[in-house]
């Protein structure tokens, strides 16, 4: 399964071969004739031999095809020694050569669950261009571009070409996969080609592009908002009559009334008692 691997760790694994030995075999199975084919442990026999050690142990097994590249493939995921397109070869390999479902791989424990196969597929179709960066920046010691950079670039309804551009984008200044998505949001939202080109080889990410993600988010909660039918105001109750109890809550005494204000209120009582008392 595995076609690349990390200098550095092959001379690290070389040395401690030589050291204490090979700890776990390689495991093969026979082919046509005496020949052998190897089934795990392409790093071990890489590091074997560059010690130029003309013979080494294994283990000799004979299942089928499908079981023996699923085998390599289960020994190589679990030690997280695979790039994404790796895993996604192999996924495309098990599930078009030898009939796995994407429902079996998850069940076989081949992967965490349906959307992880679905989501490494999904490189399978992606533009050469596209594969050979990830590719790249998957043998360099901290990659730039990862699978999650390439998903996000899929967020826009952007052309193979913008996203390659936006992917360059993203390696040249170190963007997250997030910022990625921004950086789709702003292009697809451009009024014109030359402003996509702006935006994409000209503008850094910086402040622009961010408040322009945000003023786009705002501009819609200020249409919701506007288009949201206002509640209708409740209506007063009506003013009941007033009764002799109105009449005395009108004498509560306030020191900020003038005594004049004062004299006029309890006149206009007076006034409402002898109409309340007279027959």
């Amino acid at each position: 399964v595995r076609k690349v691997g990390d200098e550095a760790f092959i001379e690290e694994l070389a040395n401690s071969i030589k050291t204490y030995g090979l700890l776990q075999d390689i495991i093969v199975r026979p082919v046509e004739r005496e020949f052998y084919e190897l089934v795990a442990g392409l790093r071990r026999l890489t590091a074997i031999k560059t010690l130029g050690w003309i013979t080494v142990y294994a283990k000799v097994i004979s299942p089928d095809d499908a079981e023996a590249f699923a085998m390599s493939f289960v020994e190589n995921y679990f030690k997280e020694e695979m790039t994404a397109l790796e895993t996604a070869n192999a996924y495309h390999h098990l599930i078009g050569k030898h009939k796995y479902s994407v429902k079996s791989l998850v069940g076989f424990g081949l992967a965490r669950n349906e959307g992880t196969v679905r989501r490494y597929l999904q490189l399978i179709k992606e533009p050469e261009v596209i594969q050979d960066m990830l590719k790249v920046s998957e043998l360099g010691d901290s990659p730039v571009i990862s699978e999650y950079h390439v998903r996000m670039s899929r967020t826009g309804n952007l052309s193979d070409e913008e996203r390659v551009s936006v992917l360059h984008k993203a390696a040249r200044e170190g963007l997250t996969g997030t910022q990625i998505m921004k950086v789709t949001t702003a292009v697809e939202a451009a009024v014109d080609d030359d402003r996509k080109k702006e935006l994409i080889d000209d503008i850094s990410f910086s402040s622009e592009i961010h408040d322009m993600v945000s003023e786009s988010a705002r501009t819609k909660r200020q249409k919701a908002k506007k288009d949201k039918p206002k509640a209708k105001p409740p209506e007063e109750p009506e003013e009941e009559p007033k009764t002799i109890n109105d009449a005395y809550q009108l004498s509560v005494f306030d020191p900020d009334e003038s005594i004049q204000s004062l004299r006029d209120r309890l006149s206009n009582i007076a006034n409402i008692l002898v109409l309340i008392i007279q027959p």
